[in-house]
């Protein structure tokens, strides 16, 4: 059985999520909140409990969507658009997105990457086998198409050798 790119996507991405919401819990399992929120650091990622939780959803929600195509694709449109957001969020207050995420720099641009590549695996992925069945089919075609188009001047090209120039004169159309 072969993945999309949502799927893959949904499957990596989820993986990734748990696990950085787990060790999240060793960096910093608090879950204060407020305006002078500060998380401690994972791996330069600013984390606490609220974030560590969002981060398990998050990839529990995108392992469960892994397993079919229309779902891998449609979490991965709203995990890249949810994503989005939080990264807009932070980047306009640099400090929290609401008051219960710490977020830095970092978690600003590992959200947009995490946006945009869910939205590009979407945006490549065939919903359906059929879908998958017509693109191989039309890049099939169009590889034939580039290879008769070769063959075609490799032909014409060989025969132009081949043949002498012809030494008689062009005959005249005069009466």
């Amino acid at each position: 059985m072969s993945r999309t790119f949502a799927q893959w996507y949904c499957a990596v991405a989820g993986v990734l999520l748990v696990v950085a919401g787990l060790l999240g819990y060793i960096a910093d399992s608090s879950f204060r909140t407020g305006g002078t929120l500060q998380g401690d650091s994972l791996f330069g990622l600013e984390v606490n409990g609220w974030h560590n939780v969002v981060h398990l959803v998050s990839g529990i929600v995108l392992l469960a969507a892994a397993n079919t195509r229309p779902t891998a694709k449609t979490v991965s449109w709203a995990f890249g658009a949810v994503y989005l957001v939080v990264f807009l969020w932070g980047a306009i207050d640099g400090n929290n997105v609401l008051g219960v995420f710490p977020v830095n720099p970092a978690d600003n641009v590992f959200h947009l990457l995490l946006a945009l590549a869910a939205w590009l695996c979407a945006y490549v992925s065939p919903t359906t086998k059929g879908q998958q069945r017509e693109r191989r089919r039309a890049k099939l075609a169009r590889r034939r198409s580039k290879d008769d188009d070769a063959e075609r001047q490799a032909f014409i090209a060989e025969t132009e050798r081949e043949s002498p120039p012809s030494q008689e004169p062009p005959p005249s159309s005069s009466p």
